[in-house]
């Protein structure tokens, strides 16, 4: 009897080994995964059109390792500066946004199975958001700007504003904000120049939850249009609002300290360019963030 228990306590320590190097080897693989799927993003950023088009006034992107803290860059971690990387900034670290309300974490595997920033809770309590007071650049009446986001939250009451981008302060530049309106199935592209006008009821794609999207929206003196996981056709039949001359002098990104405007969600990128860009660069950035981040954009 001895014998056959010492045969099965040896047995089973081999069966305990094997588990364990099946598990590291699981963990091994996902890592080497997750290693190879930043790389591969980072190899396609770094051969990107985004800073060969002429106007770039600030570039965010969650993979590079010029983008965030080295300590910042784990999982849950929270992230108090994200670093513009066009090529200009990255010397002198120009143009940083900076935490500025709540709590704004680093998520691992988020959209696309890359690198996001999550802003505010789970339970769409609370606000967080970014702020650059002003750019290096100065500021700009005509505006290019994509953002790649999901939400996570949707409000229970319905026709709530989510901003995504705003001015850090209207003041003598006028309100420029940017997002959209959590309103059921019916939600709504939004920009605002001096009061909130929204897009008609056509083409407006229901921004539903996990849903990951790569938005484009571009303002001068005389209108505004939005593209959402588009490149060739406007959301709201091509006509936004007429931001006159009001100017986007620095940049609020997330949620703002107004409950009724906070986003829940994540973020991954941010584009902005200091003119409208032409169809054909409009596409060509729409195509470098389809590929990127795995979402599909019609039109490209």
């Amino acid at each position: 009897m001895k014998k056959n228990k010492a045969h099965s306590l040896i047995e089973l320590s081999v069966v305990l080994i094997i588990i364990g190097v099946m598990i590291a080897g699981v963990i091994g693989v996902r890592a080497l995964v997750d290693s190879s799927r930043i790389a591969n993003s980072k190899s396609i950023t770094k051969a990107s059109v985004v800073p060969n088009i002429n106007g770039l006034v600030a570039w965010y992107e969650t993979s590079s390792s010029e983008s965030f803290l080295s300590s910042q860059r784990s999982d849950g971690t929270q992230v108090t500066s994200w670093y513009d990387i066009n090529p200009i900034s990255i010397p002198s670290k120009k143009n940083t946004l900076v935490a500025n309300s709540g709590s704004v974490t680093y998520l691992k595997n988020g959209i696309g199975n890359l690198p996001s920033l999550q802003f505010s809770s789970a339970n769409d309590s609370g606000f967080s958001d970014f702020l650059l007071s002003s750019f290096d650049k100065g500021k700009s009446n005509s505006n290019t700007i994509f953002v790649v986001f999901s939400q996570k939250t949707r409000d229970s009451t319905g026709n709530t504003i989510r901003n995504l981008i705003s001015n850090p302060s209207s003041g003598t530049n006028g309100v420029v904000k940017i997002g959209y309106r959590d309103n059921g199935s019916s939600d709504s592209i939004t920009m605002e120049a001096t009061s909130l006008v929204e897009s008609s009821s056509t083409n407006i794609p229901t921004i539903s939850d996990n849903l990951s999207i790569i938005a484009a929206f571009y303002y001068d003196r005389a209108y505004s249009k939005g593209y959402v996981n588009n490149a060739s056709n406007p959301s709201g039949g091509g006509y936004l609002s007429n931001p006159g001359n009001n100017s986007l002098a620095g940049l609020v990104l997330g949620s703002s300290s107004q409950n009724n405007t906070r986003f829940v969600g994540l973020i991954s990128e941010v584009i902005i360019y200091d003119r409208p860009l032409k169809k054909n660069e409009r596409i060509d950035v729409l195509r470098y963030l389809s590929k990127k981040y795995n979402i599909t954009v019609s039109g490209t």
